[in-house]
């Protein structure tokens, strides 16, 4: 008997060149890139990426995000890609200066 199940490998891979030997080599037919939340959903809207990884909610972390707009995933699985510049995604300043309890600035040391 042989195995069909599509390996995957993630954490082993620490490289572009790794991933490329991976597949050369046929150590796996998938591989799972963690590079966060709003990178996966950009990447998994390329062409050639049919398993997208890692993708899920905002709410399944965090009560109230800090990036705008929240990540939403619909029970399918399925989501939007945002069009905006960039990765599509604002860090919300004004929500993160609300629940800021202190600052410090630091000054550069002389040299």
């Amino acid at each position: 008997m042989s195995l069909r199940t599509p390996l995957c490998l993630d954490e082993s891979i620490t490289s572009a060149r790794l991933a490329r030997q991976a597949l050369e080599i046929g150590s796996c037919r998938v591989i799972n890139v963690k590079v966060g939340r709003a990178h996966n959903v950009a990447l998994a809207s390329l062409p050639g990426f049919t398993l997208p990884g890692d993708i899920s909610a905002s709410s399944r972390y965090f009560r109230r995000d800090v990036i705008v707009p929240e990540i939403l995933v619909r029970p399918d699985g399925t989501g939007d890609v945002p069009q905006s510049a960039g990765l599509g995604f604002e860090i919300d300043l004004d929500y993160i200066a609300g629940r800021t309890e202190t600052t410090e600035t630091m000054e550069p040391q002389p040299r």
